[in-house]
């Protein structure tokens, strides 16, 4: 049966009718262990004469209920810090009352139980079992809020703490419904166990499947990107061919022409070419940049297919994926699928762990120009944005020690790691910063780049230089080719 007919948890009837079955039995009753079910609820194990009750006091949000287990639980989970309270208050104690407060869906458990200096006294255990504000409190002897099962849920009234405990305000009326002489609590226990595993289950696939969405929708977007830019680039043959053409009839070419049109050499008997040139160049000139930018074209369209091969290979793989979260049926299943994104570096999105500077006016000053981001070890590295940011940069936020790198050979932006005192640059951080440095550099459409580094010490700015205009010295060099994997953890790292 499904779980919709449970959504809600228990009614006020069914909460009454359980209390009154299991009075009797639980009254009396020495409490011999404390369990943790999940993270919303306790299993507390009574020793009645002739028998055990395994009585669950769940606040699930969407099922809580207050009912007995036909059979001792499985091996415990680790106990919260409440259930490790329950267990020194409530273990070795016997219980003296159950009840049920019914307009409010509210049932206490108490128990008397000696302290360590040989005095007695009853601890209360209150469930409120309606929904997402329900809680479980501890009370003491004086009737004061020890602890609460869910610190978050016990916000908003966390005045309660060391003090009398106070229920919300009692609900709207709701028609009751009545319960016949055939109700098994035990049976009913059943039903919401099956309900909680199928809510787990689906509330795990659709946070998978929302990873895997996340990941498809970045995937294809990327390749749509890489396929236009390939579309886009110049005709490496075209090029090759007019560049060939010049050569072959530069007697009847002219410095100074802005175009010009000559036979085909492939096909002299076909359309002849119309070629554009740059005025201030030789023709032999022209034809020698029309060569090398034909080069440029091919060696870019080869790396620009293989991308395109690779994210094409990702998209269906990751549309396998989805197919493979739809047809699941059980726990196994999607574990299986768990398994491979973690292979294939998909997974619910994670905030990465920030360093917080421990002056918050000083990180202020320091993030409010160059864009901040964060290594995978924590270190942060920030990035100019134009040569007044550069300038700031290396000048100003910059320590000593601290790392600076820049593009070789090409224009782009300052990029500074910031080091803890005595720290050292790790490999994993290195290539992240000269990956933001190819990234932010005019070799960004060239994927790829060699990049100078050096402790920033060495970096002097000329007398008279324009801002972002510097010297460095004792530099060694990192070729890197940009990858999107970890392009795309730096962007999620990003603090601005």
């Amino acid at each position: 049966m499904g779980a919709n007919h449970l959504s809600g948890g228990m009614t006020r009837a069914q909460l009454a009718r359980t209390v009154e079955i299991l009075a009797e039995a639980a009254v009396g009753a020495r409490v011999q262990k404390v369990r943790q079910h999940r993270a919303d609820g306790v299993i507390v194990e009574c020793r009645a004469p002739g028998e055990s009750l395994y009585l669950l006091f769940s606040v699930h949000s969407r099922f809580p209920r207050f009912l007995p287990l036909r059979e001792k639980p499985d091996q415990p989970s680790d106990l919260s810090a409440f259930g490790g309270l329950l267990r020194k208050r409530l273990i070795g104690g016997r219980v003296v009352e159950l009840t049920v407060v019914r307009a409010d869906r509210i049932v206490t458990l108490s128990v008397n139980k000696r302290d360590d200096e040989g005095g007695e006294g009853v601890w209360t255990l209150v469930a409120e079992l309606f929904g997402a504000k329900g809680n479980l409190w501890l009370l003491d002897p004086d009737g004061k809020v020890v602890s609460a099962l869910l610190p978050k849920r016990a916000k908003t009234r966390s005045a309660m703490i060391g003090n009398f405990y106070e229920p919300l305000p009692a609900p709207s009326s709701e028609k009751e419904m009545a319960v016949d002489d055939s109700f098994d609590p035990s049976a009913l226990a059943v039903e919401f166990i099956e309900a909680e595993r199928q809510a787990d289950f689906s509330e795990q696939r659709k946070r998978l499947r929302s990873a895997v969405m996340r990941e498809l929708r970045r995937t294809r977007k990327y390749l749509g990107r890489i396929e236009q830019e390939r579309e886009d680039l110049a005709d490496a043959e075209a090029l090759t061919r007019q560049a060939q053409a010049l050569l072959a009839y530069l007697t009847q070419v002219k410095k100074g022409q802005a175009t010009v049109t000559l036979a085909d050499p492939a096909e002299p008997d076909g359309e002849p070419l119309t070629i554009e040139l740059d005025p201030a160049k030789s023709p032999q000139e022209n034809a020698n940049a029309m060569f090398k930018q034909a080069g440029r074209a091919r060696r870019k369209k080869e790396n620009l297919s293989a991308r395109i091969e690779e994210m094409q290979t990702r998209v269906a793989t990751l549309n396998e994926l989805v197919g493979r979260l739809d047809a699941a049926e059980d726990d196994t299943a999607l574990d299986e699928v768990a398994e491979q994104m973690a292979t294939e570096k998909v997974g619910p999105k994670r905030k990465p762990k920030v360093r917080v500077s421990k002056t918050p006016a000083k990180k202020k000053r320091e993030t409010g120009g160059p864009r901040p981001f964060v290594a995978e070890d924590g270190a942060l590295i920030y990035v100019g944005r134009n040569d007044k940011e550069n300038e700031h940069l290396t000048f100003r936020v910059a320590r000593g020690n601290d790392y600076w790198l820049h593009v070789e050979g090409a224009p782009g932006s300052h990029v500074v790691v910031r080091l803890p005192s005595s720290g050292e640059l790790s490999g994993e951080t290195l290539l992240d910063a000269a990956t933001l440095a190819v990234l932010h550099s005019s070799l960004k459409n060239s994927r790829a780049g060699t990049v100078q580094y050096t402790r920033r010490k060495h970096v002097r700015k000329p007398k008279g230089a324009a801002p972002g205009k510097v010297l460095a010295g004792s530099v060694k060099s990192i070729h890197v080719k940009l990858d999107d994997q970890r392009l795309s953890r730096l962007y999620d790292s990003r603090e601005d």
